[in-house]
């Protein structure tokens, strides 16, 4: 069964603050889950107004993020990056585990 708690919410928080980023939630989407079967742990964020993300910083803030959940196989994605056609699903499939 993939992690849904961070380890320490307190730390999480903390992290989170420092990156920049002002929301934070797993996600379970049956859509998403059949196309990567191989991860564990699907994130999903969004980072303050402002903030410069390209895909090294994603890499990275993907396997810090990973670590708060026992540094399981993860998935980053932002809001911008989900598809119309699952937008709604994976929405509604959130957990959130943080909010600025």
């Amino acid at each position: 069964m993939p992690p849904t708690k961070p380890l320490s919410k307190e730390k999480l928080a903390q992290y989170c603050q420092q990156k920049g980023i002002r929301w934070l939630a797993t996600h379970n989407a049956e859509t998403v889950r059949r196309n990567f079967p191989e991860v564990e742990l699907f994130l999903l964020v969004e980072f303050e107004k402002g903030q410069r993300v390209g895909y090294i910083k994603l890499h990275k803030t993907q396997e810090e993020l990973a670590s708060f959940f026992g540094s399981v196989k993860a998935d980053l994605r932002t809001l911008p990056e989900l598809r119309d056609f699952y937008r709604d699903e994976v929405i509604a499939a959130t957990e959130v585990h943080f909010a600025a």
